[in-house]
Order: C-alpha cells, then structure tokens, then sequence
C-alpha cells in the first residue's frame, strides 16, 4: 500500500470572521497526483498554506513524510516544493530566477547548474532569454513549476494552475504536471476552482471542500 506523504486529520482553522476548515481531513500518497477543488474562498490556498507552514491552524494533527512534531515539520518540509503565484523579478530571465531560488534553497553550488539545466528542460524554457516582465501567463505558471523541481522534492503543491489559461495552455501545463511526475515520481497535490475535465484527466484522486470539510468523489468512468 502507497505510503501517505501528507495527511491532515479533523484540521481546523478560523480567521476572525470566518471558519474555513470544520475538521478536514486529507491524504496524499507517495507518487500520485491529487486534485482539490472547490469554490473562491473555500479553503483551498489555506491547506497548502498549512501543509507548508506559512499558516497555522487551531486544531487537528498535520503529518508529513511520517512526521507530525513542530521538529519533524520543519525538517519534512525541506522535501516540499511549490508553484504558487508570483515571487519572481521582473527583471530577471527565467536561469537568473532559478539560480537565485537555487541559493535560496540552500542547494550546493556544484549541483546548481545541472538543476537548473534539468528544471527548464522539462518545463520547456530552455533557451527563453527575455525577462519575467515580458512572459506570458503560460510561461509564468511553468517557471513556478521549473522552481517547484529545485531541490528534488517528493511533494509539489500547485496552486491554481490552469486558472486563466486558454485550452492550448492549459493542455500544456497539463502536460508538464504529469511529465513532472512520471519523470521524477514525486507526489503532487494541486488546486482548482472547480471539478474540470483538465483537473480530472490526470488526477489520481480527486477531493472537494465545502463548507469546510474535504470529501473524497470518483472519477470519471471509474467504478461506483
């Protein structure tokens, strides 16, 4: 049985007017892609908000690659990556923003080169020299992705990642998630607005969250 790398028991969060999470559960196992989806506001940017550490919630266990202590987190989430909207210069091109996150994250300046070398390969921007300001949403949505694969995580959260595209675009950056996965093996848990046909063709498990809580649906055509 595929072991979890994520799990969020009976999680809860409030914010001063408003309860987002009433006891959410959630798994995500090594190695599959899980979609969230659900409505504006519903909750989806605080899981992974929680899961990376940049929210706290009140009440519920998070655990990580086995580890649930504030220790454990810390150290589990060294083996996250993410792709979420905005954090590059504009000034910058694509390798200059990649070697500047690849000092960030502490890798070692002599795997540094070939990270970033492999990271634009698959995200097809090998050889892009123009500066952040002039890419196109597309591009912007595979730099963050490029920037996820820094580090060799096991787990990539994704936040968002076909909102605003067109159909060609959202084929693509369909593509590269499921690219990413096959070639690296790493979990990823991606969110969107709603169950869409590009969410569920290639989600190995799909997840809504309504009012609060996170509920498990099948696929299409899978068995009842």
């Amino acid at each position: 049985m595929p072991e979890a790398v994520v799990t969020l028991s009976c999680v809860t969060k409030s914010y001063p007017k408003r309860e987002v999470l009433k006891g959410a559960d959630l798994s995500v196992n090594a190695g599959e892609i899980c979609a969230l989806s659900g409505r504006s506001g519903s909750g989806k940017t605080t899981i992974l908000r929680i899961i990376t550490g940049l929210t706290s919630f009140q009440a519920g266990t998070l655990t990580l690659f086995g580890e649930s202590s504030p220790q454990g987190l810390r150290k589990a989430r060294g083996n996250i990556g993410t792709a979420f909207s905005g954090g590059f210069f504009d000034y910058m091109s694509a390798s200059q923003s990649l070697a500047y996150y690849c000092a960030l994250k502490g890798i070692p300046k002599g795997k540094r080169q070939d990270e970033i070398r492999h990271a634009l390969e698959l995200s097809g921007l090998s050889g892009v020299k123009i500066k952040y300001r002039n890419f196109s949403l597309g591009m912007r949505k595979r730099l963050a992705m490029a920037n996820a694969m820094l580090g060799e995580p096991k787990l990539i959260l994704v936040d968002e990642p076909f909102n605003g595209l067109d159909p060609q675009g959202v084929l693509e950056i369909r593509g590269l998630l499921r690219l990413l996965n096959e070639t690296t093996g790493c979990a990823i848990l991606l969110t969107g607005t709603e169950r869409r046909l590009d969410e569920n063709s290639i989600a190995d498990s799909l997840y809504v969250i309504e009012d609060g809580r996170i509920r498990a649906v099948a696929k299409e055509g899978s068995a009842s």
